[in-house]
C-alpha cells in the first residue's frame, strides 16, 4: 500500500494524486509524533538511530530507487526513496518536475544521516548515480545550516506559554492550550 519504508512521506506525496484539490487555511497543521521509540525521534536525536537500524533491517532485502547510490547508509536514502516511488507511481502529478538531488543530500546532512565531508568524498560516485551538482549542494547546505542556526535563535526568542510546564497528554488537551494561548496573546 506505501510501496516504501516510509509511509508518512510516501502518503503525503501520493495524496496530491488523489485529491481534486488542496486549500490554503493559513496556518501548519502538521503535527509530529514523536516518542522515545518512534523513527521520528531518531531524525532529531542521535541516540534514537539504533530505532531507525532495527526498522531497516526488518524490511530485509529491500531495494531502494534505483537513482540512490547502494552505496550510502540506508537511513540517508529512506526520506528521498518514498519521493522518488510516489514521483514515479504517480507521473499525471510529477511529471515534468525533476528531482533535486543537490538539495536532497543538503537535507541529508541536516538530518544528520551524512556527513558534508562524506558527500563531498562520494561526489564521483554520487554523479555516477544521478545528476549531482556540487555548486547547488554546497549553496543549499549554507541555507540548511542558516535555518538551523535561525530555528535555534526562535527557540531561544519564542516563549512556550503554557506549554513550559510540560506537554499534555492527550491531543484534546494541547489543542485546548494552544487556543488558550493564542487568545491570551490577542
Amino acid at each position: 500500500m506505501f510501496h516504501s519504508t516510509q509511509p508518512d512521506v510516501f502518503t503525503a506525496m501520493a495524496i496530491p494524486a488523489f485529491a481534486d484539490r488542496a486549500i490554503n487555511i493559513g496556518d501548519s497543521v502538521t503535527l509530529n509524533g514523536r516518542s522515545a521509540k518512534s523513527n521520528g525521534l531518531g531524525f532529531v536525536e542521535k541516540q534514537a538511530r539504533a530505532n531507525i537500524d532495527r526498522f531497516i533491517a526488518e524490511y530485509g532485502d529491500y531495494r531502494f530507487h534505483p537513482s540512490l547510490p547502494a552505496g550510502v547508509a540506508a537511513a540517508a536514502n529512506m526520506i528521498p526513496d518514498a519521493v522518488l516511488l510516489a514521483a514515479d507511481l504517480f507521473p499525471e502529478v510529477y511529471a515534468g518536475t525533476d528531482f533535486d538531488y543537490g538539495a536532497m543530500w543538503a537535507y541529508i546532512c541536516r538530518l544528520g544521516f551524512m556527513s558534508h565531508g562524506d558527500v563531498l568524498a562520494r561526489r564521483a560516485e554520487l554523479q555516477r548515480a544521478h545528476d549531482f551538482s556540487l555548486t547547488r549542494f554546497l549553496g543549499l547546505s549554507m541555507v540548511h545550516q542558516a535555518a538551523v542556526v535561525r530555528r535555534k535563535l526562535l527557540n531561544a526568542a519564542t516563549p512556550l506559554g503554557s506549554l513550559a510546564n510540560g506537554v499534555p497528554d492527550s491531543i484534546d488537551d494541547f489543542v485546548a492550550v494552544l487556543q488558550r494561548d493564542r487568545a491570551a496573546a490577542v
